[in-house]
């Protein structure tokens, strides 16, 4: 007898039905049951009743298929014996089956009226002797894998757990655990397919290894979940019992529904990150003030007038004269003036793009050398030298107003030490009335001089005398006159103020009174020392509403003249009222991160600005600090809220 012939009497002792099976991959010693519905299958079940009961069950790769080719399934499948057959809804039928042992499809002998194959069986690979110690190894592995998943997946049926940790036997562990897990059915295949232990065990212990991971992250996720969940329903009785102290006393009852408004709107809205935690910071704080107080005022207009910005639509500035005068008198009747003054706005805008005449607020605790600075500025400017980080200019012309220094004895020599050019360098005369920032004199002086900067030092001595600079109704006055003298003189101010003596480390918090003044401002200054260095000073770009925050400015004071020096440019505004180096703070908040994604795979980013906030660690140096961890940290939005990951 031949060996071809030997071949040929092997494959037809396995000559049986078959069936292709859709979601489900059967595997040896294991009882299943499913239904058939398809009009082939029910004829190959029936087939195998009538013999000895055995059919060949394979996988289909793609469920949808339903008339399955040679390519549409997979190679290895399970000879299993037909235990029942029941009637199941419609045409459909119930089957249980038994798996017997592993078999290789070979060979398609019939398509109709059922599928009928080739099949050979495929035996475990013996164990090697000295591979053994592996395989036992392995097995203990798997089994604390297993544990590990059980804690994970509590609902684990008792029955599954005592017969995987009860068991010594690799093949058959291999084959439960895997049909009772949720793997998909390519691993589950790719387990079936593979006849070495060994093998099978590696292959195993990486998926359950996989398993535990997602659901470690995903258990994360739901106590995270549970977590707002619960702290949405605390602040829903909360709120409750606010409305009803509210109807008690009287007050609006709207104001509940407008945070929620604003919510809504911050939701539609989608910005990014460091937008979405301020914005969510103010209505939170609009939400705890009274209703009608001023604070609630200032802060509800600040919402406002956020929201109705065009966030995530960009357009290209058209500077049309003609075609804005047709739309204003389409959209507006008479208001003539209004609409006078603006087409000249905008055709001022064409003609000078880089608009001037702003305010400009210089500002630091006393003895900082705010004044040294100011003056430094003026006489640079007189003779049209290079400020920090700019080019020579054309001299300009200055009014500089102190009252702190006598103007004589003190200001005019410290100008001359600057090499200023006193020429172009003025002031008003006090002599007779003091001056303020409501006075007409201010714009006459300007206008007649022709100057293009104006200093006032410092400016809590130019308010007037019956303004109180921590109220804001008449703040907002005096700013609002001063900055309608800027515009219509093109003049820049800068006005040199001293910040209070809160402690807090905040610079908006650190402000010259109302925050109005920080409000009209179009730019503000902050000047500090540095606690382990205080022979330098630091000017800090804490606010800019016309271009980019420039970089931070070292300087040092020797006899009244000023030294720029390097390596400052970093230095945030808090981190310069906290006296702390840049460096040290941004290590600091590295180490932050690293430190708190270690003991948690997710952390909420309004959790880490929290724990940053109570370590003196500034939000723009948390940024930086992420930014340079951009390998080992990641953003991502779960649950609609931001959150920080450590990259694996």
């Amino acid at each position: 007898m031949t060996q071809e012939q030997i071949q040929v009497t092997e494959i037809q002792a396995l000559r049986m039905p078959a069936i292709a099976i859709r979601g489900l991959v059967m595997f040896p010693k294991m009882v299943l049951h499913f239904d058939v519905a398809r009009q082939k299958s029910i004829l190959a079940l029936n087939q195998a009743m009538k013999g000895n009961q055995k059919i060949f069950l394979v996988t289909q790769k793609n469920s949808r298929v339903e008339e399955p080719g040679k390519e549409d399934l997979y190679t290895v499948g399970v000879v299993a014996k037909v235990k029942q057959i029941l009637k199941a809804q419609g045409e459909a039928v119930r089957v249980v089956v038994e798996g017997k042992y592993r078999a290789r499809m070979c060979e398609l002998i019939r398509e109709t009226p059922y599928y009928e194959r080739l099949c050979q069986e495929m035996p475990m690979e013996p164990v090697d002797e000295n591979k053994q110690e592996l395989v036992d190894a392995y097995m203990r592995v798997i089994k604390d894998l297993f544990e590990d998943y059980s804690y994970y997946a509590p609902k684990m049926p008792k029955e599954l757990v005592v017969n995987i940790i009860g068991s010594e036997d690799p093949v058959y562990i291999s084959e439960y655990l895997t049909q009772n897990l949720g793997f998909s059915i390519e691993d589950k295949q790719m387990i079936l397919e593979e006849s070495s232990i060994r093998k099978r065990m590696e292959i195993l212990s990486s998926l359950l290894r996989r398993e535990n991971e997602l659901l470690s992250i995903e258990r994360s996720i739901a106590e995270r979940v549970k977590e707002q969940v619960d702290r949405n329903q605390k602040e829903y009785y909360l709120r409750e019992q606010l409305k009803a102290i509210h109807a008690e006393l009287g007050e609006d009852e709207d104001s509940d529904q407008e945070i929620e408004q604003y919510r809504q709107k911050l939701k539609e809205m989608a910005p990014d990150e460091e937008t979405e935690k301020k914005l969510t910071e103010e209505i939170n704080k609009l939400s705890k003030m009274m209703y009608n107080s001023q604070e609630a005022m200032v802060s509800r207009n600040y919402l406002d007038t956020v929201f109705s910005l065009p966030w995530n639509h960009m357009t290209q500035e058209r500077l049309d004269i003609h075609q804005a005068q047709e739309q204003l008198d389409a959209d507006h009747y008479g208001l003539q003036k209004v609409k006078e003054r603006i087409l000249e706005i905008l055709a001022v805008r064409k003609l000078e793009p880089n608009i001037k005449g702003q305010i400009i607020c210089l500002v630091g605790p006393p003895g900082v050398g705010k004044t040294t600075l100011a003056l430094w500025i003026a006489a640079a400017c007189s003779r049209g030298l290079a400020l920090p980080g700019g080019e020579n200019k054309e001299p300009l012309t200055v009014l500089y107003q102190t009252a702190e220094d006598g103007l004589g004895d003190t200001i005019k020599p410290r100008l001359l030490e600057s090499k200023a050019d006193l020429q172009k360098i003025y002031t008003i005369d006090e002599t007779d009335f003091p001056l303020s920032m409501l006075d007409h004199r201010i714009g006459e002086a300007i206008e007649k001089t022709q100057a293009q900067l104006m200093i006032l030092d410092p400016m809590q001595a130019y308010l007037g005398e019956k303004v109180d600079m921590n109220r804001a109704n008449e703040v907002r006055t005096v700013m609002k006159g001063l900055t309608k003298v800027a515009n219509q003189t093109g003049c820049a101010i800068v006005l040199v103020g001293h910040l209070n003596k809160s402690q807090s480390t905040n610079s908006a918090q650190r402000g010259l009174g109302s925050m109005d003044f920080r409000a009209a401002a179009r730019s503000v200054m902050l000047v500090g020392r540095l606690k382990n260095d205080r022979d330098v000073r630091v000017m800090v770009h804490d606010k800019s509403s016309l271009a980019p925050e420039g970089n931070s400015r070292g300087f040092t004071l020797d006899n009244g003249t000023l030294h720029w020096q390097e390596g400052y440019e970093n230095l945030t505004a808090d981190e310069l009222l906290s006296g702390r180096s840049p460096d040290s703070k941004l290590t600091l908040a590295e180490q932050l991160i690293l430190d708190t994604l270690d003991k948690h795979p997710v952390v909420p980013a309004k959790v880490m600005y929290r724990l940053a906030e109570q370590a003196s660690i500034s939000p723009r140096t948390l940024k930086e600090a992420k930014r340079n961890l951009t390998g080992y940290v990641e953003s991502v939005r779960l649950a609609n809220e931001w959150n920080w990951l450590r990259k694996e």
